[in-house]
This record gives structure tokens, C-alpha cells and sequence, in this order.
């Protein structure tokens, strides 16, 4: 199946809610220690995760190397994997 428009943008510039979702649940984080990691509100993890708050590319590629340096390649193709 080819990846959607957002999940193509995503690849080139931050990461999708549902990317980030599922790379801070294979890490076991809550929504409170992602947030803690890239220096954001709990609430603005949480709106984004939900697809009710659109984040500037540079947060989400803060929140996307926080997940990479704690162990988890995201991959636009095959989504969140622990490496």
C-alpha cells in the first residue's frame, strides 16, 4: 500500500500523531515523559497524538529525535520499530 500525502511529509520533516503515538507506547513512555524529553506540555503531546493540534515541523522533529536517540527507528514505510 502506497503512503498517504501526510505520511510522505511526515518522512521528510517531523512525524505523523500516530507515529508518535505508537514510538512512545513501544517505549513504554507516558504522554508526561515524552513531554518531559523535548521540553513541551503534556497537553501538547497529547492534542497532537490525537490529530486535534498541528505542531510546527520543528517540534515535531525535536519529538522525533527524542524517540530516535531513546532506541526507536521510525520508519514512514513500516511505522515505529525498536532498533
Amino acid at each position: 500500500m502506497a503512503a498517504s500525502r501526510r505520511q510522505r511529509q511526515a518522512g521528510r520533516t517531523g512525524l505523523t500523531p500516530q507515529q508518535c503515538q505508537a514510538a512512545r507506547e513501544l517505549l513504554g513512555w507516558t504522554p508526561m515523559q515524552l513531554a518531559d524529553a523535548v521540553a513541551m506540555s503534556r497537553a501538547t503531546v497529547t492534542l497532537f497524538e490525537k490529530g486535534a493540534r498541528k505542531m510546527a515541523v520543528s517540534n515535531q522533529q525535536a519529538i522525533r529525535i527524542a524517540l530516535e536517540q531513546a532506541g526507536v527507528k521510525i520508519d514512514a514505510a513500516d511505522g515505529p520499530r525498536l532498533a
